[in-house]
C-alpha cells in the first residue's frame, strides 16, 4: 500500500543516485507510507572501502552499505530498498516500472536516460534533472525538471572519458525532495500529466516517427 518511488541506475558519480536517495530522505519519513526502490549495480565504485574479510584490501562498497550509511544521518529515514543486480531480464524491468509510482533521477548528465523514457512511456512521473538527453523527450511542462548549475565533471574511475574543461549537473536536491512531496501528496494530477506526456512520447517516437527521422539525417 505504499507509494514507489524508484531509480535505474548504475552506481557511479555521473548517474548519482545516491543524489536521489537523498532528496528521498529529505521529502519523508518513516512515518510516510512510502518505499524507494534501487535498481543499480553491485559495486558503488564512488568509494573505496577497508574491511577485514578482504585482507584490508581496498574494495568498492556495496550500494546497500551506501544507502544504509546515507539513512544513518536521518533520525527517522523513510524505507529503502537496493536492487543489486545489473542482469534483471526485460520483464523484470518490466514488473518494475508497472509497480512503482514515480521514477526519480538526479543523475549529472545523460546520453538519452532509458530509464526515464521507459517511465515517461508507460505513464509514470518523473523527476529527473533538468540537463541531459532526456530533454529529448521530456517536456518540461509535464515532468518535474529540477534545476541545476554546472560544476567541474569529476569521475576518478574513468578520468580518459572527461576533458579537464568538461561540465555536468549539479542538481538541486532541495528542489528535487520539493517535487517528489508534491508528486506523493496530488497523485491524481501527477498521473494526468504523465499519461499525456506518454500520449506525446508515442507520437514523437513512434516507429514511423523515428524512421523518418533516421532517414532524413542519412539523406
Amino acid at each position: 500500500e505504499r507509494f514507489v518511488f524508484y531509480n535505474v541506475g548504475f552506481w557511479s558519480n555521473r548517474k548519482a543516485p545516491y543524489l536521489a536517495v537523498e532528496a528521498y530522505l529529505q521529502a519523508f519519513t518513516a512515518s510516510d507510507p512510502v518505499l524507494l526502490i534501487v535498481k543499480t549495480s553491485a559495486r558503488d565504485i564512488t568509494r573505496l572501502q577497508r574491511h577485514w574479510r578482504n585482507a584490508f584490501r581496498r574494495r568498492h562498497p556495496s550500494p546497500l552499505s551506501s544507502v544504509n550509511r546515507l539513512r544513518s544521518h536521518f533520525p527517522r529515514p523513510a524505507a529503502v530498498v537496493v536492487i543489486a543486480d545489473e542482469t534483471l531480464s526485460d520483464g523484470e524491468m518490466l514488473a518494475l516500472h508497472e509497480r512503482a509510482d514515480c521514477f526519480v533521477s538526479l543523475a549529472r548528465t545523460e546520453g538519452w536516460g532509458l530509464g526515464a523514457f521507459e517511465a515517461a512511456r508507460l505513464g509514470k512521473p518523473v523527476v529527473m534533472t533538468g540537463y541531459g538527453g532526456q530533454l529529448d523527450f521530456l517536456d518540461p511542462a509535464l515532468a518535474r525538471l529540477v534545476d541545476y548549475r554546472l560544476v567541474l565533471a569529476h569521475e576518478p574511475l574513468w578520468p580518459a572519458n572527461y576533458r579537464a574543461e568538461d561540465q555536468w549537473a549539479e542538481p538541486s536536491i532541495e528542489q528535487a525532495a520539493r517535487h517528489l512531496r508534491e508528486v506523493f501528496e496530488a497523485p491524481l494530477a501527477a498521473r494526468r500529466q504523465a499519461q499525456q506526456l506518454a500520449t506525446q512520447i508515442a507520437g514523437e517516437f513512434s516507429k514511423t516517427a523515428v524512421v523518418a527521422a533516421l532517414l532524413k539525417a542519412l539523406s
